[in-house]
């Protein structure tokens, strides 16, 4: 069981890094990979060189085909990337069309500056088209922007239709002084506009286009100018056009839309050069698509692809190989037409992990959900693999993932889906995520998972609308009642560490509900004042009673009596005034008063004192690193591992050299207990060392036979625990023994069967 985090969609920020092997005291990331890819930009004269332009990480680029990707660092450029575009003749100088206004960069790529536009340089840029014999003109186009130079930039006029959002704009290169664009607007619709003199004067030519289309991407035929496709969103038509053409340059237009498409979705389309009745479309949910006869016939072309929300595919003239940019999963591509696709985004460590959860007795082993999919690491994070379902994995929310901490082989997995006609599952494994069972759930989504372990088995609680619980491992479920309502969305569902029978449930409007004996009876605790949206929620692993709380522009609140009283505990911790967005705290599972919580632009920080005090604990990570969900590894609390938004999964080992500049931070003496105690089959031991050294730790019985060795070598200063098995041993007086050089420890505990 652990905390959990409520994504706000759009609101967390770039993540500005490259990948580097972790190190000790200095927060460090290498996966997984992923990351939302906008556009594709191949250099004119050497295809090996690449750019990409990312949604909230900026420009990646490769010089080995995509084999290996590095980030561009700006502190100018703004990082949700639109379209990248070399200007002709002179590959050096590029074009970046961002969230945030138009920029030129005059050395490929390595430094930037803002391009002055007349009004609102900081708008929105769809799209830019340098024009291919009179490189002179420059075209800028977007929600608010609608600009023409035809001095390379030095000023710019605006163009001559209504003001309306242009979402792309081009030339036609058999006939260069015609050129075409599409807007969309309330009024307008779906409009095509064409102009016939180097886009001074234009014309609408939808004529009997259907208009119910938000426009997305226009494609002019390389053999026949009168050839143009035009495709884009159908809004809430599941089997509406999204795919138009005409033959006869606007008159008329005609339906080419796939069949048996998910949703009526197309974000773009790629002509080939090599046979121009070879067209590509890249949908929001159906993957990538091909059609040989101008679009009469359609056929997916997935083979090898995790993705199915596709942004676009560009392909390299003088090979014929394909590059995709897709939502969250990165960069593919194909050397056979399509036929098979192959990831290559090593180095694009902008996956958006949600929630993780670490191996309580092992702290290399980390599982991460993530909107590219589910994710593990049995080497403290240097390399990660794929894990849970084979299929790919279709466009979530706030996934998240358990391990059961008296089971650790035991995990499972859900996902919350955003279309509403996605059908939902858990995934469970039983052997440590070496395989995987599908089992489906009786709502759309589940959004929130946790684990109870008792002596009575194990329970498994969901949180939607509702909550559910499950007493087979997930393979049915029944709504729990008791008094809890079943009308409200529940966010957040945690159970108690130290108490696995107490169940904590959020509902709407931060309501907290509770329960004591596991989901039977609940009652309703008291709302923490402030904002009601609920960011972060926290049950403390030692004191079942103590609970977190990060509310939206409210800041931390604690409570200590089970959500019947709130207190902030923000106090120092820097936070935006305007912004308030703080997520965890996690909490030190040996050490309850060492807490560690995010806040948006200041990054992380640490408290040693409970939340009375915070400082930053930032070193080799980003001040602007979006924050998810952060965890102590229970077997090793020197290890940090912490999900990020745009930026992957980040880690720190702490060690002695990581206290402040005294020892104020490490343990004054050796401590040991153990809990629970008395304890069925396993009991969790806790020690506190106040500096490093050779450690031992060992079970006896009664009669002072050792029975067991848990550990036994070099251990650094700090807080650390372990867990006994005592499956194989009867009922009866234990002890442990600590022995840290010439000082030893010794506990009682009892096993009760």
């Amino acid at each position: 069981m652990h905390a959990k985090t409520l994504i706000l969609a759009g609101l967390w920020t770039a993540v500005l890094y490259t990948g580097v092997v972790a190190d000790d005291n200095i927060w460090s990331t290498n996966g997984p990979e992923g990351g939302r890819v906008w556009t594709i930009a191949i250099h004119p004269d050497d295809n090996q060189r690449m750019l990409i332009g990312t949604i909230e990480a900026g420009i990646y680029k490769t010089t080995d085909g995509g084999a290996n990707w590095t980030r561009i660092i700006s502190d100018v450029l703004d990082n949700t990337l639109r379209d990248i575009t070399y200007f002709p003749g002179a590959p050096d100088t590029l074009f970046a069309a961002t969230l945030n206004g138009l920029y030129r960069s005059n050395d490929e790529g390595e430094t930037w500056s803002l391009v002055e536009l007349p009004i609102g340089p900081y708008n929105e840029i769809m799209d830019v088209e340098i024009h291919p014999v009179h490189h002179n003109i420059i075209f800028a186009v977007g929600p608010f922007t609608q600009w023409r130079s035809s001095n390379f930039g030095e000023t710019w006029d605006t163009l001559r239709i209504p003001f309306v959002a242009v979402e792309a704009i081009r030339t036609d290169l058999l006939r260069p002084d015609t050129m075409y664009l599409i807007t969309h607007s309330r009024s307008m619709r779906w409009t095509v506009f064409r102009s016939i003199n180097l886009g001074i004067d234009w014309e609408t030519i939808h004529n009997d286009l259907d208009t119910n289309i938000y426009a997305m991407d226009l494609q002019i035929d390389p053999v026949d100018g009168d050839i143009i496709y035009i495709a884009g969103l159908n809004w809430g038509n599941v089997t509406g056009v999204c795919i138009c053409k005409t033959t006869d340059g606007g008159n008329h237009w005609f339906d080419i839309t796939p069949n048996s498409l998910c949703e009526p979705y197309i974000h773009s389309m790629t002509i080939s050069p090599y046979d121009h009745n070879t067209i590509f479309a890249c949908s929001h949910r159906d993957g990538i698509l091909k059609s040989t006869d101008g679009g009469e016939n359609w056929s997916e072309i997935n083979e090898g692809l995790t993705a199915r929300m596709i942004r676009r595919v560009v392909i390299e003239p003088t090979t014929g190989f394909l590059y995709l940019a897709t939502y969250e999963h990165g960069i593919f591509k194909s050397i056979d037409g399509g036929a098979t696709w192959r990831k290559i985004s090593a180095g694009i460590y902008n996956a958006t992990c949600i929630d993780i959860a670490v191996h309580p007795r092992n702290p290399d082993t980390v599982y991460v959900a993530a909107e590219n999919g589910h994710f593990r690491t049995t080497d403290g994070g240097q390399t990660w693999e794929g894990v849970g379902p084979s299929l790919p994995f279709l466009p979530a929310r706030t996934p998240s993932v358990e391990i059961d901490p008296a089971d650790p082989d035991f995990v499972v997995m859900s996902t919350y889906h955003t279309a509403p006609y996605d059908s939902s599952a858990i995934f469970r494994s039983g052997d440590g995520g070496s395989s995987w069972e599908c089992l489906k759930v009786p709502v759309r989504s589940f959004y929130t998972l946790s684990i109870s372990n008792i002596d009575s088995g194990r329970r498994l609680f969901a949180g939607t609308l509702g909550v559910y619980y499950s007493d087979d491992d997930g393979a049915s479920w029944q709504l729990c009642s008791g008094g809890l309502p079943s009308d409200l969305f529940y966010g957040f569902v945690q159970v108690s560490p130290a108490e696995p029978a107490r169940i904590y449930a959020v509902g709407s409007g931060s309501r907290v509900w509770r329960s004591t004996d596991r989901g039977a009876n609940w009652e309703e605790g008291g709302q923490p004042p402030g904002a009601p949206i609920l960011i972060s929620f926290t049950v403390d692993p030692i004191s079942p009673s103590a609970l977190y709380a990060g509310f939206f522009q409210s800041g931390l609140f604690k409570s200590s009596d089970a959500g019947d009283s709130w207190v902030n505990i923000t106090n120092d911790l820097p936070v935006r005034p305007t912004f308030i967005y703080t997520t965890g705290p996690a909490v030190n599972p040996i050490n309850p008063q060492n807490l560690l919580v995010y806040s948006f632009g200041y990054g992380m920080h640490m408290s040693d004192n409970g939340g009375l005090s915070w400082r930053p604990f930032n070193e080799g990570m980003p001040l602007y690193c979006a924050g998810g969900y952060t965890a102590f590894s229970p077997a090793d609390t020197n290890r940090i591992v912490m999900a990020t938004m745009e930026g992957s999964v980040w880690s720190i080992h702490r060690t002695l050299t990581d206290a402040v500049e005294d020892d104020t931070n490490l343990p004054q003496s050796v401590t040991l207990s153990a809990y629970p105690n008395p304890f069925n089959a396993r009991t969790r031991i806790w020690y506190t060392l106040p500096q490093g050294g050779n450690i031992k730790i060992a079970i006896y019985n009664e009669l002072g036979q050792r029975l067991a060795i848990l550990f036994n070598g070099p251990q650094v200063g700090g807080e650390h625990s372990l867990t006994w098995d005592a499956t194989p041993f009867p009922s009866g007086v234990y002890f442990i023994k600590l022995q840290n050089g010439m000082i030893q420890k010794t506990t009682k505990i009892s096993l009760v069967k």
